[in-house]
């Protein structure tokens, strides 16, 4: 094939793809709003159109209707024509979404189970995912893939826990976790899954810590869209920074770790059983206890990310299992951040996660998803 045949193949697929990812974007649109849209030909158009609907991704979806004239063909994805998994695997609990194609999550599914390294817990969670694309009759060539996020780093290759002392799965291999799924599966850090399933709903943010609050700290660094990992996979894992020298023991056995202070635990201690919505009702209702382990957290949580600001001077999003529960809290952790660093910090410097429905679970999902669309 001669280099001339070869531009021109690359540039069809680019062609494909940018009309494939512009149906996406706008969800229903015509051959007309295409052209406009990537200034592409009509005919470059309708041929791409007719080769993504001969593969089950595009379909015609009604019609716009005008003052005159005939009716325009209205396209959109079709959603159902693939899928992919994903999977949290918590200390505390195990969850199972399935998405579509439009990045929607169809089932969900969450169950407060303890992790424990062992045959049983992976032969059950192997159990939830084949019943699961059981239940959605989802083929061979539908499925794109199986996320699974550890509370651990993994390995460049998403095959294997390179850190996990939380599971205490250190070293173990996806074939291991994933021994009872007989579906592709790749390993995903969890914060780094949450993170990537918040760039998927908010195309505005470009440059951006993710704090994931939850049973445990997370944290990922979002740098023109891209989350870095680092030399070492160890960029943005903010939880094992210092802030308290001396302090209390973390479970990486060092003291003072920000996670020995800001995991959603300190607040749950002793009064709520680890349920975040009983804390947050005590503390709504004036409960001096819930108020006191609020105020501490505070402290800690506001000088962490004091910290990021003067360090990165970007966005700091507040995610994870807390995030719902802080829109009546946020203008008070402002203020108090405020009260550590330069008082004139945008209003925007603190905001809330968009992404709030398993986003660890999603976003495991939404790396095959994403993989999918820029491929086709």
């Amino acid at each position: 094939m001669t280099i001339n045949n070869h531009v021109a193949l690359d540039l069809k697929a680019a062609n494909r793809n940018r009309i494939f990812r512009a149906i996406i974007s706008a969800e229903r649109i015509t051959k007309q709003g295409l052209v406009e849209l990537l200034g592409l030909s009509l005919p470059t158009v309708t041929q791409n159109l007719n080769e993504l609907v001969a593969q089950g991704l595009v379909c015609e979806n009604g019609a716009f209707r005008y003052t005159g004239g005939r009716s325009a063909k209205g396209y959109s994805i079709d959603s159902n024509s693939r899928k992919t998994i994903g999977i949290d695997i918590n200390r505390s609990h195990l969850s199972v979404v399935v998405i579509n194609l439009a990045g929607e999550i169809i089932s969900s599914l969450h169950e407060h189970r303890p992790f424990i390294k062992s045959d049983e817990y992976y032969r059950h969670m192997g159990e939830l995912v084949v019943e699961t694309v059981r239940k959605f009759t989802i083929s061979e060539q539908e499925l794109l893939g199986i996320g699974i996020s550890v509370q651990g780093l993994v390995s460049s290759d998403k095959s294997q826990v390179k850190y996990g002392p939380i599971l205490g799965n250190t070293g173990d291999t996806v074939n291991e976790i994933a021994k009872y799924i007989p579906y592709p599966c790749e390993l995903f850090h969890d914060a780094d899954s949450a993170a990537f399933a918040e760039l998927w709903v908010s195309p505005d943010t470009d440059n951006a810590v993710y704090l994931s609050l939850s049973t445990n700290l997370g944290g990922s660094v979002i740098i023109n869209r891209r989350i870095r990992t680092g030399d070492n996979f160890f960029a943005g894992k903010v939880e094992h920074m210092t802030l308290r020298p001396g302090g209390e023991l973390c479970y990486c056995g060092r003291r003072g770790c920000v996670e020995a202070y800001c995991n959603t635990s300190r607040l749950t201690e002793g009064i709520s059983d680890g349920r975040l919505d009983l804390f947050f009702q005590k503390l709504e209702s004036g409960n001096p206890r819930a108020i006191a382990q609020w105020d501490n957290y505070l402290e800690n949580l506001t000088i962490l990310i004091s910290n990021l600001h003067m360090l990165l001077d970007c966005e700091v999003i507040l995610g994870g299992y807390m995030a719902p529960f802080l829109e009546k809290h946020l203008d008070g952790i402002i203020r108090r951040v405020r009260g550590i660093n330069c008082p004139d910090i945008p209003e925007n410097l603190i905001t809330l996660a968009n992404y709030k429905n398993e986003p660890i679970a999603a976003g495991a999902a939404l790396y095959y998803l994403d993989r999918f669309i820029h491929k086709v």
